[in-house]
């Protein structure tokens, strides 16, 4: 009824994007894919409408497909990029185990200095593209300021134990 009803293009935009959400939510994924190629059809180039088509085609087992969308959504990425947009790829390319596109997107939002969510999510997308050092330094960073921290001490941990210092392990 909103959809019908309201003709600002912005809210309409979110609309969409929540009735896809639904409708995946739903495992109604023909219905979430005929709303996301309309979309991507009045704005091909929209960052968002490629993470949806992304999400569907990783629903629909193609996530080669998926993660060519995130590519393209990723080469729109600019300075003027919202904070929306760029979690929103970051994410999905974490849910597709592509730590190393994840990692680099991450890096634009999330504060190292801050136990968040976000600087988690960096964490282990360094730690699992292979940036063992970059997870490291953060995890030490955040001990140094907060104390003891379970998640980034278990990370810190098992990345000493991965490098062989087992004494460094043990103290964390």
């Amino acid at each position: 009824e909103f959809l019908k009803n309201n003709s600002q293009t912005s809210l309409q935009e979110d609309a969409n994007r929540l009735l896809i959400e639904l409708y995946i939510a739903s495992k109604d994924f023909e219905k979430a894919k005929n709303i996301s190629d309309s979309m991507r059809a009045l704005d091909p180039t929209s960052i968002l409408n490629l993470v949806d088509a992304a999400r569907i085609s990783k629903f629909y087992g193609k996530k080669e497909n998926a993660i060519s969308l995130l590519k393209d959504a990723n080469g729109y990425i600019n300075d003027y990029s919202s904070f929306k947009q760029l979690l929103a790829v970051a994410n999905e390319f974490y849910s597709l185990d592509d730590f190393e596109n994840a990692a680099n997107i991450y890096e634009k939002i999330a504060n190292k200095d801050s136990d968040s969510f976000l600087t988690r999510r960096l964490v282990i997308s360094y730690y699992r593209s292979g940036k063992t050092g970059q997870a490291l330094q953060i995890c030490q960073s955040l001990r140094k300021k907060y104390g003891p921290l379970k998640y980034a001490s278990e990370m810190e941990s098992a990345i000493y134990e991965e490098i062989g210092d087992l004494n460094e392990a043990k103290k964390v």
